[in-house]
């Protein structure tokens, strides 16, 4: 669930970033925000080539929350490779 800190009347969507709230299924376990969750904005779309004949590519951009970080994308595999480094410094091998 994403909280919300203001709403814009003529869209209905959030004028600010949102924070990243998990919630946990077990009520003793803290809600997780901040550094101990990542959130990821991933838009793909397929692109058409130029060279008749040739199949479109796909492409995209990810965009990392809460810092703003983006990668444009040639090759859906660098997904990936750009939340890894989110998740080393949240403590994941």
């Amino acid at each position: 669930m994403l909280r919300r800190k203001r709403e814009n009347s003529a869209t209905g969507l959030s004028d600010f970033p949102c924070e990243p709230e998990i919630e946990s299924k077990n009520k003793g376990d803290m809600k997780q925000t901040g550094e101990n969750a990542h959130s990821f904005i991933v838009r793909i779309w397929r692109e058409a080539r130029e060279i008749k004949g040739r199949q479109p590519e796909w492409r995209g951009v990810i965009e990392h929350v809460l810092s703003g970080e983006k990668r444009h994308l040639d090759d859906l595999e660098e997904i990936p490779k750009f939340i890894e480094p989110f998740l080393k410094g949240m403590g994941v091998k």
